[in-house]
């Protein structure tokens, strides 16, 4: 998933995986320059395990493996082939060294990279002006590229071979004297020019193409313009065994790369596509590791209206979600996969009248907080032929405790939810995304923000590499607007809310978001409503209403489509309009009463039987309406009865397409329950007893601590309140570390 491997690989073989570095940074500085480092640290990372240790851990945050591995792919391209040069060089470099090794490099971008390694006790200063890299960090560094000493990276028959190339008729006889012997030939710089001039033309571009696209690594034999098959790449390898060293048959194709590979300049692997330059035969090259040390600008930034604290209008359309869920269940995928199709999201979207981006971040809070659970809807077939349909359910006690908590707390919950899912499952790098993308917002001036999205990803992609992609930086940047963390126009910044409950979530619950309960109630079905309106009136008011202004005042309008839907849901008409009455500061206009009546009215006009299906309508004529639309498959029984072959929710989707605005009843008063939580609750109770049973009578540890974790998931499952609590930090930002360190 992640490109700097070697670097991996480099912390892994050394010593610093048995503990922290000597002399370690402080950890203000070492979480500055590696905030990635820091999340993981937190346990807020899609790699870690979340941690209920608060953030008092962060000033305890030290450089140890994990933290180390964090630190180095998310340092940035610049700093990631620093780290690289160091390491290639031995562990030091001088400052004329680093002015050859870095040619055309951005001399601000540069020194912010050496400074963030510096800071983070990644690298060193020498007193005269080189850099070098602390002694257990170097010793771990000094296999990068691949060496002809590598463990079964050549065979001594192979060097044989090689040293007969050159002329070397009588070879040593130890393999590494072969090897040392190359490295001679190779350095020697009266002999380097010649050497590479008695190459082809087409093998001395080859060899180009792979120095610029591999450097010290492997690349793929497709990114050098070489063939992908394994039998005519093998044509092009060092011959094993001296019996074949006769090889007339080469494809012209590969030819370029056989004469690399029998002067031992280059390594070929065939079977895994893979080519490289040996470490060795690196100076041939007479040039330095890396020649594209561009870096892209830093995105410009103008001042972008925050809007003070004000609750985004998402909570309100979790619920109309969640309802329109209800009465038309999404498939689960067959995979299993928590996420809902893109079609059904582009449906719910449509439904809502909301853009697909914020219905995608509604249904992932939804499933990764539970308030969406997987219900068998259909099961067919025997044995191997068995098929087991399942749907998406709210769960109505999950439900019920979401819809009483406050609408600030439902906000901030949902933003941790996106920021930290429960499962992160398939989508580790874009977590990480989303965390270096709050970050970098967290450093922005309130009040500013930057003016072009895409500049800033390709910056972001830059300086957190190999972690950091453009593409999730954009995803990333769409999804928070949903959200309303950031501006929803103008330069992309931080809303005054979003930046609070970055710094500090438990500070949103107390903030005062407004206690305005007036607005304006018009004869044109409108809704005038200040700035400051309560937030839970808000939310209600998103219920019957869509949002047509946020600028300013906000103004909704009254739809009778959601008036319908939320009779459905249990209100009556008699509650709605209460409710205008209380929020209206002028007399309630009859427009709006009677909008309020005929909606209400229409709920029950049209009801479904889930059965064959059938349709039992108050007016014929509503049946009649019903019966002309052919995809509806209706066989009308009576003049207010109808049956058809449809499912019943297939058949209230094209029905409520021509208004119709059907209910669907279940036909058995005690029907299927959708899953809840306390269900999955009893389930994993029940596990546990059995494996208690079982461990006390086998005497068995691992099944107890089994059972143990178990009970513990249980309990979770059963603690309704604590899914919907922020008790930590939502993301590492300045502002958190600021206040942390004073």
């Amino acid at each position: 998933m992640f490109h700097a491997r070697s670097l991996v690989a480099v912390v892994r073989r050394g010593s610093v995986q048995n503990g922290p570095m000597p002399g370690p940074p402080e950890w203000f500085e070492f979480a500055s320059a590696t905030p990635f480092a820091a999340t993981e640290w937190l346990g807020l990372g899609p790699f870690s395990q979340p941690s209920k240790a608060s953030e008092s851990r962060l000033p305890k945050l030290a450089p140890t493996a994990n933290t180390l591995w964090a630190a180095l792919e998310s340092i940035g391209v610049t700093g990631a082939r620093l780290v690289t040069v160091l390491g290639w060089c031995g562990g030091e470099i001088s400052r004329d060294g680093l002015a050859v090794e870095a040619p055309g490099a951005d001399v601000a971008d540069l020194e912010e990279s050496i400074g963030r390694l510096v800071r983070a006790g990644l690298v060193m200063r020498t007193p005269s002006g080189g850099l070098t890299l602390p002694d257990d960090v170097r010793s771990s560094f000094a296999s990068i590229g691949v060496s002809m000493a590598d463990q079964n990276a050549i065979t001594s028959e192979e060097l044989g071979q090689i040293c007969i190339v050159h002329g070397i008729v009588r070879a040593p006889t130890r393999k590494q004297e072969r090897i040392d012997l190359l490295a001679e030939r190779f350095a020697d710089p009266e002999g380097r020019l010649r050497f590479v001039a008695s190459l082809s033309e087409p093998a001395q571009q080859l060899l180009t193409r792979i120095a610029d696209a591999a450097g010290p690594r492997v690349v793929d034999v497709a990114s050098v313009g070489l063939p992908s098959s394994e039998y005519t790449l093998s044509r092009a390898d060092t011959p094993r065994y001296a019996f074949v060293r006769d090889r007339r048959d080469i494809p012209d194709e590969v030819a370029p790369l056989a004469a690399l590979t029998a002067r031992g300049i280059v390594g070929l692997d065939a079977w895994e596509h893979n080519v490289w330059i040996w470490r060795e035969a690196w100076p041939l090259l007479d040039r330095p590791l890396f020649t594209d040390w561009s870096s892209p600008p830093a995105p410009r930034v103008a001042a972008a209206a925050v809007d003070g604290l004000r609750l985004p209008p998402l909570v309100g359309l979790v619920d109309r979600a969640l309802n329109h869920w209800e009465h038309s269940p999404p498939a689960v995928l067959k995979n299993g996969e928590p996420r809902l199709a893109k079609p059904v999201v582009r449906s719910t979207a449509k439904a809502l009248g909301a853009d697909e981006v914020t219905v995608g971040v509604v249904a992932g809070a939804a499933l990764s907080l539970g308030l969406l659970l997987a219900n068998v809807s259909q099961v067919s077939g025997r044995g191997r032929n068995r098929k087991v349909d399942r749907v998406w359910l709210p769960d109505p006690t999950m439900v019920a405790a979401w819809s009483a908590a406050p609408a600030t707390a439902r906000w901030l919950r949902l933003v941790n939810e996106w920021a930290n899912p429960a499962d992160p499952s398939g989508m580790h790098q874009l977590v990480a995304n989303r965390h270096l993308v709050l970050w970098e917002l967290g450093r922005l001036t309130l009040g500013e923000g930057w003016i072009d999205d895409e500049v800033a990803a390709t910056w972001i992609e830059h300086r957190h590499h190999s972690i950091a992609v453009a593409a999730a930086v954009l995803e990333c940047l769409r999804d928070l607007r949903s959200l309303g963390v950031v501006t929803a126009s103008g330069p992309t910044a931080l809303t005054e809310l979003g930046r609070l409950a970055l710094d500090d979530p438990k500070a949103v619950l107390g903030a005062d978001l407004g206690g305005a309960t007036t607005a304006v109630v018009q004869a044109d079905e409108t809704v005038v409503c200040p700035p400051d309106l309560d937030p839970d009136i808000l939310v209600r008011l998103g219920r019957i209403a869509r949002l047509e202004s946020d600028a300013g005042a906000r103004i909704f309008r009254l739809d009778d489509t959601l008036v319908t839907t939320a009779v459905q849901r249990g209100d009556t008409s008699e509650q709605i309009l209460e409710f205008l009455a209380e929020l209206s500061s002028v007399p309630l206009p009859d427009t709006v009463r009677r909008l309020v009546t005929d909606a209400a009215a229409q709920a029950d006009r049209v009801r479904i039987v889930e059965a064959s299906s059938v349709v039992v309508v108050s007016d014929p004529v509503d049946l009649v309406t019903a019966c002309k639309l052919k995809s509806a498959k209706l066989t009308p029984v009576s003049e207010t009865v109808a049956v058809s072959t449809l499912p019943a929710a297939k058949l209230r989707e094209i029905l409520d397409r021509k208004g119709l605005a059907p209910t669907v009843a279940s036909t058995t008063d005690d029907g299927v329950s959708p899953r809840t939580a306390a269900d999955d609750a009893a389930e994993l109770e029940q596990r546990a007893r059995q494996q208690r049973e079982f461990a006390e009578r086998h005497h068995h540890t691992g099944l107890a601590a089994s059972a143990r974790r178990l009970e513990d998931q249980a309990r979770e499952a059963r603690d309704l309140a604590s899914k919907f609590a922020v008790r930590g930090p939502i993301a590492v930002t300045p502002a958190l570390l600021e206040r942390l360190r004073r």
